[in-house]
C-alpha cells in the first residue's frame, strides 16, 4: 500500500507505476531506479498518473521509463489498498506493456514470468538485504556497499541448492 501512490501519506485513490516499478526494481531485482532527466515535467499528482505515464514524449521520457513502467504498469489491477480492481479513476485499468527488449507484459502473472527469468538477481538482492539487517539492523544501511554484494555472491556460489533455509543458514554461518 504505502509503495502504490505517487506521494507517500497521501491519500489518493489512484496508483503510480513509476512508484510501483522503483520498488520492485530495488527489493527484486537489486536495481536502483534511474534518476530523473534534468528539466524533466512532472505529473500532475491531482490527476491518476497511469494515462499522464503512458503519453510521455518518446525522448527523452520513454526511451528511459521504458526500462521500469511495465513492472509498475502489471500492477495496475490493485487498487491502492491492495484490492482487486478492472476499473480505475480513467477507465478500465490497463496493466499492459512492454520491456525494453520488446518482451509483452500484462499483469501479474506475466510480471511473474519475467521476473523468474532473473532468478539470480533476485536471490542476489534477497541475500544483500539478510547480510545488510544481519551486519546493521537495518535492510539498506550496508546494501549496495562493496563487502555486502562480495559477501552475498560468495554464499550464493557456494550454496548449491539456493532454498530459504540452506541461504538463511549460509548468512548465519558467514
Amino acid at each position: 500500500m504505502a509503495t502504490s501512490r505517487h506521494e507517500h501519506g497521501v491519500d489518493a485513490a489512484y496508483t503510480s507505476p513509476a512508484t510501483r516499478a522503483k520498488w520492485v526494481r530495488m527489493h527484486f531485482l537489486g536495481v536502483l531506479p534511474p534518476r530523473p532527466f534534468p528539466g524533466a515535467q512532472p505529473v500532475k499528482p491531482q490527476l491518476p498518473i497511469t494515462p499522464q505515464t503512458r503519453t510521455l514524449p518518446v525522448n527523452p521520457c520513454v526511451t528511459c521509463h521504458q526500462n521500469f513502467f511495465p513492472l509498475g504498469y502489471a500492477l495496475e489491477n490493485f487498487d491502492p489498498m491492495g484490492q482487486w480492481r478492472t476499473h480505475d479513476q480513467a477507465g478500465p485499468a490497463d496493466a499492459s506493456g512492454a520491456f525494453v527488449d520488446g518482451t509483452p507484459t500484462n499483469g501479474v502473472i506475466e510480471l511473474r514470468q519475467v521476473l523468474l527469468q532473473h532468478a539470480d538477481a533476485f536471490r542476489t538482492t534477497i541475500v544483500e538485504q539478510l547480510l545488510a539487517y544481519e551486519s546493521t539492523g537495518s535492510v539498506d544501511a550496508a546494501r549496495g556497499t562493496p563487502d555486502t554484494l562480495i559477501r552475498a555472491r560468495r554464499i550464493l556460489r557456494n550454496t548449491p541448492n539456493p532454498r530459504w533455509s540452506a541461504l538463511i543458514a549460509a548468512i548465519v554461518q558467514s
